[in-house]
């Protein structure tokens, strides 16, 4: 898939609210929406973020930049692949080292723009103290277009298929992308619209990408290059700027 889709990680903050603060009903599902912010704002936009869940679990993202973790593989090409907590990022410039070091945190632009984003947009969390409790990435799978693959891999044989390409957005078709992925399984219904854009292909040479992929681990939002937030950021008061 190489040039098609690659594994980039957004950057998630959560933050806690009590059952006795009067935001645990400010927050509920039934009063605080589902949201996208500023998706085409580059780096300084791309977030959103859900109500509190029943545990009172408050949680933002951030995908203004995606991030990589180019590590080469067995052909010896780079090719990036998800890190967590319980795994090692490689080293800044060299895919074939992993630094001893956890990916416990976020980037310090993500946790900027997320700051920013909170004390602008919801201050009432900062007046009632309620602060960032817990970072993490999130991975997900960005094809160049920002359209799904679901088709078979070419060479072989319609023996294996894929879906994949979500693009950050592929929670929108819950509700029917099975009944499509059904579909190109079965080979039916593929002269429509939406499977003449999934199918497997290759960005053209006039072709501007949504997404810039397999820039390697030089490349400017590769994990191993750009400083991470430590853990006395992340804990910081949530100060208001209005």
């Amino acid at each position: 898939m190489d040039g098609l889709c690659e594994t980039t990680a957004g950057s998630v903050v959560l933050l806690k609210i009590p059952r006795e603060s009067p935001l645990f009903t400010r927050f509920a599902p039934e009063n605080f929406p589902t949201f996208t912010y500023k998706v085409r704002d580059g780096a300084e936009g791309g977030l959103y973020g859900f109500p509190r869940d029943e545990n009172g679990w408050l949680k933002i993202g951030y995908r203004g930049t995606k991030y990589t973790n180019p590590v080469k593989q067995a052909d010896g090409k780079e090719r990036s692949v998800p890190v967590t907590r319980w795994s090692s990022v490689s080293a800044p410039g060299d895919p074939n080292e992993a630094t001893n070091e956890r990916l416990t945190t976020i980037p310090q632009q993500a946790l900027k723009v997320l700051r920013l984003f909170l004390a602008e947009n919801l201050p009432e969390l900062g007046a009632e103290g309620i602060d960032i409790s817990f970072t993490r990435v999130c991975w997900y799978t960005d094809s160049y277009d920002n359209h799904f693959v679901i088709d078979h891999v070419p060479d072989t044989e319609e023996s294996l298929m894929v879906a994949t390409g979500g693009s950050g957005h592929a929670f929108k078709y819950l509700p029917n992308i099975g009944n499509w992925v059904v579909d190109a399984v079965e080979n039916k219904g593929q002269d429509q619209i939406p499977p003449k854009l999934w199918k497997w292909r290759q960005i053209g040479k006039q072709e501007e990408p949504y997404n810039v992929l397999m820039e390697g681990s030089k490349g400017p939002t590769a994990l191993g290059n750009v400083p991470l937030a430590a853990e006395i950021e992340v804990s910081g008061s949530v100060k208001s700027r209005l």
